[in-house]
C-alpha cells in the first residue's frame, strides 16, 4: 500500500472508529490492529505528534495519579463539557472520550454514588425509565407518520427497542448536546459497529432536555461504536426521515407477498 497524507489520515479515522476513541491510537494499537505499516508511514512523515495537530485530533493521555482531587476536577470539567448539573454516567464520559475518569471513579472509594454525594450533586435518573419515555415519543410519532404503520415495545433485553409492522426492527438513541473538539455536538453511543437493527433512531437533546432533532438512521449508514452528530455533519440529511420506516416496512410487505404469490 502507498502511503499518502490521505490513506494515512483515513486510516487513523478508520482505526479510531474501530476503537471507538476520540484521541489519535498509539502504535501499539497500530499494531496490534495489523496496521504497522500505517505506524511506519507516520513516524517517517513527522511522527504522532505532528499528525495529531494536523488532523486536529488529540494524543492519547499519560496515565494519570487519581488524586482525590483529581478526580473532582475532572468530574467538574466532564459536566461542563456535557452542559449537564449532575453526576456523569459511564456511557456519557466514555462518548465524550473520558474513559480514563470512568476507570478512576470506578477503581476509587467512593464509585459514582459516593463522588455525587461529595461534590453535592444528583446522580442521573434510572436510564431504563428515561429510555421508555423516548421510546413511547418515538413509537407514537411513528404511528402518527401512517395509519399502516403500527410498533411494539421490546422488553428491556432485547437487542433493539421497537418492532414496526413485525418486520423493521429500530433502536432508539438519545443524546444531550456537548463540545466535541471545540464545536457543539450530540455523541449516540452505539456500542457495536454492526447492528442488530435495521434503523437508528437518533434524538437530540437541547440544554433543557427537550428534543431539538431527530435522526432516522439507516444502520448500515451508521457503522460506528459512537456517533457524533453536529452543525455541518453528514448525518444531517437524515433529520425526520420518516419516510424511510414506511419505506422499508412497505418493501418488506411487498416482498413477503410476492413470495407468497410464487
Amino acid at each position: 500500500m502507498k502511503w499518502t497524507d490521505e490513506a494515512i489520515e483515513k486510516s487513523v479515522l478508520g482505526l479510531m472508529d474501530k476503537l471507538g476513541v476520540q484521541r489519535m491510537p498509539t502504535s501499539t494499537e497500530m499494531r496490534e490492529n495489523k496496521l504497522t505499516g500505517l505506524s511506519r508511514a507516520i513516524g517517517l512523515t513527522g511522527g504522532m505528534y505532528q499528525w495529531s495537530e494536523r488532523l486536529n485530533i488529540p494524543m492519547k493521555e499519560r496515565e494519570k495519579m487519581w488524586t482525590d482531587e483529581l478526580i473532582e476536577k475532572e468530574i467538574i470539567k466532564c459536566m461542563k463539557a456535557l452542559h449537564i448539573k449532575r453526576m456523569p454516567v459511564a456511557n456519557e464520559l466514555q462518548a465524550i472520550g473520558r474513559n480514563d475518569l470512568h476507570c478512576a471513579i470506578s477503581k476509587s472509594k467512593l464509585k459514582y454514588s459516593g463522588w455525587a454525594k461529595r461534590l453535592g450533586i444528583k446522580l442521573k435518573s434510572s436510564e431504563t425509565v428515561k429510555g421508555n419515555k423516548y421510546e413511547l415519543i418515538i413509537k407514537e410519532k411513528i404511528e402518527e407518520f401512517s395509519n399502516h404503520l403500527y410498533v411494539r415495545e421490546m422488553s428491556t433485553k432485547h437487542p433493539y427497542d421497537l418492532l414496526v409492522n413485525e418486520c423493521v426492527k429500530v433502536d432508539v438513541k438519545v443524546a444531550a448536546p456537548h463540545l466535541h473538539f471545540g464545536t457543539r455536538a450530540h455523541t449516540f453511543a452505539l456500542h457495536k459497529k454492526y447492528a442488530t437493527c435495521d434503523i437508528y433512531v437518533c434524538v437530540a437533546l437541547d440544554e433543557r432536555e427537550e428534543i431539538e432533532n431527530i435522526f432516522i438512521i439507516p444502520a448500515r449508514s451508521a457503522q460506528l461504536v459512537t456517533l457524533n452528530i453536529c452543525g455541518n455533519s453528514k448525518y444531517n440529511k437524515f433529520k425526520d426521515n420518516w419516510v424511510l420506516i414506511y419505506s422499508l416496512v412497505n418493501a418488506y410487505e411487498q416482498t413477503l407477498s410476492r413470495h407468497r404469490l410464487g
